[in-house]
């Protein structure tokens, strides 16, 4: 994200999650061929060895190491990002004299602001100021909340559907227009109108499946995969939208913490899910092994 220009970010950050919804769909057909989860989460996971030497080819953020006051190094990443995109920079020394006042420029900014406005960025602290503590417990709240509805979806295949590896397939099918049209919507009409649309648009499918009668199921699950759709652009829009709003100096605490919310969100899903089943009417005709289960219980 940092090492976009502002006007493909929008576009780069939510279309660089497409591969996701194809590891969701994946899912499904990783799932139908192994059924034991243990195997399941072992040929998965060895995957990601195959991660490790992508490593050697990312570099740091020049604007982050610009910030730093790491100037070769920032100089070097920029020289090689030109050679590779074929373009022509100014000279080295007036590169270097570039990034040397976008540092002092930075820092008189910062001076400037120190007792009102960003006095945290250099202190690396994410609670500040009053502005900033908003900023922090909002995304923690908001990353919460779609954690938990994200990840809850896509563990409701058992109570929604007869066939729970289609449900995971068409979860993740519902998400490449939840990424691809974002674009588009995010660019006209800004992150914050559009995080709070779509997270109404996704509480009220989601309030819609209790009211669902018997003998349509595919209405409940048409209305959960809208959901998940709706839930999954916020996904993305929140990404965006906390990378930009945390300064460089914080910008990967402030969005690591956030992540890490999200993630408590989807530790909850699961409790929570199992808890909503128990409590609610288990339609027959949707999985009768389940139905059998909580008559039993």
């Amino acid at each position: 994200m940092e090492v976009s220009s502002p006007r493909v970010r929008p576009v780069l950050g939510i279309l660089l999650f497409l591969p996701w919804a194809l590891g969701t769909m994946a899912w499904g057909g990783a799932a139908y061929l192994l059924r034991s989860w243990r195997w399941l989460q072992l040929s998965v996971s060895l995957l990601f060895l195959f991660f490790l030497p992508a490593l050697l080819l990312l570099d740091e953020s020049p604007r982050w190491l610009a910030v730093r006051g790491y100037h070769t190094h920032a100089l070097a990443v920029l020289q090689r990002a030109a050679r590779w995109n074929r373009v022509a920079l100014p000279p080295r020394h007036r590169l270097l004299q570039i990034i040397k006042d976008s540092q002092d420029e930075v820092l008189t900014l910062w001076s400037a602001a120190e007792q009102c406005i960003i006095p945290w960025a250099r202190r690396h602290s994410l609670q500040r100021t009053p502005r900033l503590r908003v900023i922090t417990l909002g995304m923690f709240f908001d990353y919460l909340v779609v954690g938990m509805v994200y990840f809850g979806l896509s563990l409701s295949g058992d109570h929604l559907s007869s066939n729970p590896f289609l449900y995971m397939v068409l979860t993740g099918l519902v998400e490449v227009p939840a990424y691809t049209l974002m674009v588009p919507v995010v660019t006209s009409y800004g992150r914050r109108s559009t995080t709070i649309v779509f997270f109404l648009f996704s509480g009220i499918m989601l309030l819609l499946l209790p009211f669902i009668p018997n003998g349509c199921g595919w209405v409940a699950v048409t209305l959960a995969l809208v959901g998940k759709m709706s839930i999954s652009s916020v996904f993305q829009i929140l990404t965006l939208y906390s990378s930009e709003l945390f300064p460089t100096e914080v910008r990967i605490r402030g969005t690591s913490m956030a992540f890490m919310m999200s993630r408590v969100g989807s530790m909850t899903s699961p409790f929570i899910t199992d808890l909503l089943t128990l409590h609610s009417c288990i339609h027959p005709h949707i999985h009768p092994r389940i139905h059998s289960i909580h008559l039993a219980r």
